[in-house]
């Protein structure tokens, strides 16, 4: 399970609200028992995800786009093999969806990342280099 732990991450719907984004970022390590400084969460931020003037700032201060930025930054803290999203666009508006939908196939593209996406979102398709349909269950 440690390595599993080490090599996977999870994008989640949401931030933490009662976390800063920097506090959102460091959690990841922090839970896995390892030191976390603001370092690399500032290292992450402005790269690819455009949040580098609010790292200070709490979920309510951000609108949905850029707080489901906030979730897939999180992510790329521990330098994950693969990442797990279940719905990561569910919460968002077309625009916020398709920015977030972009941004996860430039870490596919970019970083030589796995995605493994649960979604419900026909928008996500064109995205994904393999899609698979579980149709209906029993």
């Amino acid at each position: 399970m440690t390595t599993f732990r080490r090599r996977a991450s999870f994008v989640f719907q949401d931030m933490l609200p009662a976390l800063t984004v920097e506090q959102n970022l460091v959690l990841p390590p922090r839970l896995a028992g390892h030191h976390a400084d603001g370092k690399r969460a500032q290292a992450v931020l402005p790269a690819q995800f455009g949040l580098a003037d609010r790292s200070h700032d709490r979920s309510e201060a951000l609108p949905g786009g850029q707080r489901q930025r906030v979730t897939m930054a999180r992510t790329f803290v521990t330098e994950p093999a693969v990442i797990f999203g279940d719905e990561p666009t569910g919460a968002l508006d077309l625009r916020s969806a398709r920015d977030a939908l972009a941004l996860l196939r430039s870490v596919v593209d970019q970083y030589g990342r796995t995605v493994v996406m649960v979604t419900h979102d026909s928008l996500a398709a064109p995205y994904a280099d393999t899609v698979v349909s579980g149709g209906s269950l029993p």
